[in-house]
């Protein structure tokens, strides 16, 4: 009987023309983008290759209508909002039941995909000219970044547990970008984002003293924000290795991975390592030094997230994503 390669797709064909197409993007608007970005802003939202995102999207993951659109702003993001319009009106994926939605899912050699004669939602997705035009984000990193967005519109459904968490829906979606052959570009593009984020503090980070101030400030907040209130996205420690864990996961378990997969799945959790490792050792001003400190030696013991990954490995870990898929796949080939 024909298994699936545990959970790993590799890049699929549709997403390295979706890196073509971004890079076309970054080439043509580039420059422009720096110097006018009103201006950009407005030609790159009409460009065809815009819409061409859009349908190489839909085609894959099986939506009913995807729009692309590029918003105006200098931070580093991209975010998703689906949907789906019927006679009661809109109802967002959020907010159905999983049992409406597991059901219509579809797991190829190719993916993963909504089986759109059943269920079809469309797909709102944001991408902030800051994280399209970045001079230090590449257009692989951009489509990590929009797999892990994607993934949110696919993370109940494939889960399908009453346990479901908002960390366990981040965890999936770190999950499926990584599925699709991009743990290391997801790994590079958080860890950059973190060191880059446009706060009110982050002109200070270089000023002497002030520096100091900055980074025990953010792990006040921090410590609020994930001791105190909980926080849904994992820490960025935790976020790479568990990106790493489930790439040896696949490949401890890849007898049906071809030569090239097992390679390819090498050296991503090679790369991995290496980020993170550059996360907390790359020269950084103080401010960074402290943080992280914190961040590598602190923040993960904190009670909240402690309990928000225990639950969430409990019921979203690397072997029941892969059942739950395994299953799905088995049913597309008794069709």
């Amino acid at each position: 009987m024909e298994v699936l390669n545990e959970m790993y797709f590799g890049k699929v064909i549709a997403l390295q023309q979706l890196e073509d197409i971004i890079t076309k993007i970054k080439i043509k608007y580039e420059s422009d983008a720096h110097t006018n970005p009103f201006v950009t802003y407005h030609a790159v939202n009409k460009d065809e290759l815009v819409k061409k995102m859009a349908d190489l999207i839909r085609d894959q993951f099986g939506f009913g209508e995807v729009i692309v659109t590029i918003s105006n702003e200098s931070k580093l993001r991209a975010s998703t909002l689906s949907f789906m319009a019927d006679k009661n009106g809109i109802a967002y994926l959020d907010n159905l039941r999983e049992v409406n939605m597991k059901d219509a899912l579809v797991v190829t050699r190719e993916g993963i995909r909504y089986d759109t004669r059943k269920f079809k939602p469309s797909i709102l997705i944001i991408i902030s000219m800051g994280l399209l035009f970045s001079k230090y984000i590449s257009s692989e990193q951009i489509v990590a970044a929009l797999l892990h967005e994607i993934g949110h519109s696919f993370s109940k459904a494939s889960i399908g547990s009453e346990e479901f968490t908002g960390r366990i829906d981040e965890k999936f979606a770190d999950q499926f970008a990584t599925m699709y052959g991009y743990g290391s570009e997801l790994s590079k593009v958080l860890t950059f984002i973190s060191d880059n984020k446009n706060d009110d503090l982050s002109t200070l980070k270089n000023i002497p003293v002030l520096n100091v101030f900055v980074g025990l400030t953010n792990i006040g907040k921090s410590l609020w924000n994930r001791g105190i209130i909980g926080n849904d996205h994992p820490t960025i420690d935790r976020r790479v290795s568990d990106s790493i864990k489930q790439m040896e996961y696949e490949l401890s378990r890849a007898d049906n991975l071809t030569l090239k997969q097992k390679r390819e799945l090498q050296r991503s959790i090679d790369r991995s390592k290496e980020i993170l490792d550059n996360y907390y050792n790359q020269d950084q001003s103080l401010s960074n030094k402290v943080f992280k400190y914190y961040v590598k030696n602190v923040e993960p013991n904190l009670g909240k997230e402690v309990d928000s990954n225990a639950h969430a490995e409990e019921y979203g870990s690397n072997e029941m994503v892969h059942n739950r898929l395994s299953e799905l796949f088995k049913k597309k080939r008794k069709r």
